[in-house]
């Protein structure tokens, strides 16, 4: 069993709101690599296709972190069990 990781609430949604942050400008990075893409759709194919797999990955980047953030916040609010004990600061 794994040993159980004492934080206290106010660091641990910190942490939420770090990765909340990142994964935003992850997605709005993904946004303007589509629309750039989008925008010279007309030109070279091979070009195109390198914007779109930015666009893509940076979008899974962004979904992992947000997930990521959603289960954080069951885990801060008590409804998933988790390997960490909150303390009074």
């Amino acid at each position: 069993m794994s040993e159980v990781k004492k934080v206290t609430k106010g660091n641990y949604t910190f942490t939420l709101y770090v990765l909340f942050f990142i994964g935003f400008i992850l997605g709005m990075v993904s946004s303007n690599y589509y629309t750039e893409a989008k925008i010279i759709s007309d030109t070279l194919v091979d070009y195109n296709f390198g914007h779109y797999l930015a666009s893509a990955s940076t979008a899974l980047m962004s979904l992992v972190l947000m997930i990521a953030v959603g289960r954080g916040v069951l885990i801060l609010n008590g409804v998933m069990k988790s390997n960490v004990e909150f303390i009074e600061e």
